[in-house]
């Protein structure tokens, strides 16, 4: 498709020359000879360029051009006006007001051409820049994750729809605008801390920020911040991105809670107490303790009672030892009616008084009037040499010893009550 030209000329010879030359070369070439028919023309077939004389016999040149430049249809088309050699004041007056060019007249065919050419060029060159700009901005305004530029620790420049839509805000109130705006104090110091730390260290960095979306919920985003450095080493502004995990890292808790926690009593399961036993067995945590539990009479009260009965015994035990134990302690059920407690830095006399704490919580605990009763054993590694499963078997022979020494004391079952 050919490249349209309007030619504004009043003069017959310069109108002809020119309609000459840039036909010659393959434009399509549309003519006004005033100001006034030049922007109807200008109006209805909007030309690629406009070749515009400054001295018209209606309006003058700058006045036809400050009128294109005003209308949304025209303001658009490169213009390029035609002056006498000797009007220097008039070029800075065109330049002044945006002109894309100027071609002296007498013309010179070479240089009419090649002004043209470099003024098309340009505008095809912005043309494609434009669709290019455009069509970033519809794919990060219809992508998922949240995108945003930060020109210092605390100043936005530009977000797109994703962001604007978690804080329920229209896209333009976040442009050049600070943190504070939008953030509460909390949040605003994090952010602005990892914010300066990408800037200064210059190197990509990721985050878990807990922000509060446009509805006051917090909402856990994993932000990924990239630093722009230019060619003199220095941070232009932060490419940032996030994405939305809340409800991930829920079903991630949820499974990790279920992998490591007895569905029944809540307490950890053996899984964890192994892995936890593995951790913990090292010097620092000398002495480390142990406590051996079983759950007495339990198969009787599921036999005679039926296991919902037992189930609320067992979550009843769970409650007394999380009582007696305290919070770096490792309360766990490792299976059937067997709990085992770890306990590092406990020294034996203190293992000694938890064991008793256990023993006087479960006296007055009761389910369905059936007492509580709770075989125990505690043993401590002291030494490096120590091998705790050793300490765990000791445990577990005192458990059982206990048990022996209290089968008379268990309550009956069959009582009625």
């Amino acid at each position: 498709m050919k490249e349209r030209l309007l030619v504004v000329e009043d003069d017959a010879i310069n109108r002809d020359l020119l309609k000459h030359i840039l036909q010659s070369w393959g434009y399509e070439i549309l003519i006004a000879v005033c100001g006034r028919e030049a922007l109807e023309i200008a109006g209805k077939s909007r030309p690629n360029l406009i070749l515009l004389d400054i001295r018209l016999p209606d309006i003058s040149g700058f006045d036809v051009f400050r009128q294109l430049k005003s209308q949304r249809e025209t303001r658009h088309i490169p213009v390029i006006f035609t002056t006498a050699v000797t009007e220097r004041k008039s070029r800075i007056e065109g330049l002044s007001l945006g002109a894309a060019d100027f071609i002296s007249k007498p013309f010179y065919k070479e240089e009419i051409l090649l002004r043209i050419k470099n003024q098309l060029k340009l505008k095809a060159a912005e043309k494609e820049l434009k669709d290019t700009i455009e069509s970033q901005r519809l794919l990060l305004d219809h992508i998922e994750p949240m995108v945003w530029y930060m020109k210092d620790p605390v100043t936005l420049e530009k977000v797109n729809r994703s962001f604007a839509d978690f804080f329920q805000r229209s896209k333009e109130v976040f442009e050049h605008t600070s943190l504070e705006k939008f953030l509460s104090p909390e949040e605003l110091a994090e952010c602005k801390e990892k914010n300066k730390k990408v800037f200064d260290g210059k190197v990509k960095a990721r985050h878990r920020h807990i922000y509060t979306d446009g509805f006051g919920e917090k909402r856990l985003l994993a932000v990924t911040k990239v630093p722009k450095v230019n060619d003199r080493g220095e941070v232009e502004f932060l490419i940032c991105s996030a994405e939305d995990i809340t409800e991930r890292n829920r079903k991630e808790e949820r499974i990790r809670y279920l992998t490591f926690h007895d569905p029944l009593t809540g307490l950890y399961n053996r899984t964890y107490y192994e892995e936890e036993l593995n951790r913990l067995d090292v010097k620092r945590n000398l002495p480390f303790s142990m406590i051996s539990c079983d759950v007495n009479g339990l198969k009787h009260v599921n036999d005679e009672r039926g296991h919902q009965t037992g189930d609320r015994l067992l979550v009843e035990v769970a409650n007394i030892l999380r009582e007696a134990t305290r919070e770096v302690d490792i309360v766990a059920r490792w299976g059937g009616d067997e709990f085992v407690i770890l306990l590092p830095n406990t020294t034996k006399e203190d293992v000694v008084q938890i064991r008793a704490r256990i023993e006087t919580l479960m006296k007055d605990r009761a389910v369905d009037s059936i007492p509580v009763s709770i075989a125990l054993g505690v043993a401590t590694k002291e030494r490096e040499e120590e091998r705790i499963e050793d300490i765990f078997k000791i445990a577990e022979d005192r458990m059982y010893e206990n048990k022996e020494d209290t089968r008379d004391q268990r309550p009956d079952i069959h009582c009625n009550c």
